[in-house]
């Protein structure tokens, strides 16, 4: 069993870009919060060159209307200061 700290910058910024995001709240109504165990693995390294790495974390959307189990793809490169997402399943 993988499970997240949910107060590690990559899981920050899904949770930010979800709340965001109008599609997702198109769907499932006004994002109420998360499910509290999000799983998932996060992969961070920081050298010489900087810190970069990739995630993919599960966890529940609660919204007004639905809940929603949700699979993110995120990436940070080591030119860029914050975790990117680049796919929602």
């Amino acid at each position: 069993m993988v499970s997240i700290i949910p107060f590690k910058d990559a899981y920050a910024a899904t949770k930010v870009y979800l709340q965001l995001n109008q599609e997702l709240i198109d769907e499932v109504g006004q994002i109420e919060g998360f499910g509290l165990m999000p799983t998932g693995g996060i992969q961070k390294t920081t050298d010489s060159n900087g810190t970069y790495g990739e995630a993919t974390i599960n966890l529940t959307v609660k919204g007004q209307k639905k809940f929603k189990d949700i699979t993110v793809h995120a990436v940070k490169h080591v030119d860029q200061a914050d975790w990117i997402l680049e796919e929602i399943d």
